[in-house]
């Protein structure tokens, strides 16, 4: 459990979708 919470943070620390951070269209496919 506790590698999924670290896990969880370490993805947080990047931004959510929810805290107003939204990568653009271009980095979200970038590699399709």
């Amino acid at each position: 459990m506790d590698l999924v919470v670290a896990a969880q943070r370490e993805a947080e620390a990047i931004g959510t979708l929810h805290d107003g951070r939204k990568p653009s269209m271009r980095d979200m496919f970038e590699d399709v």
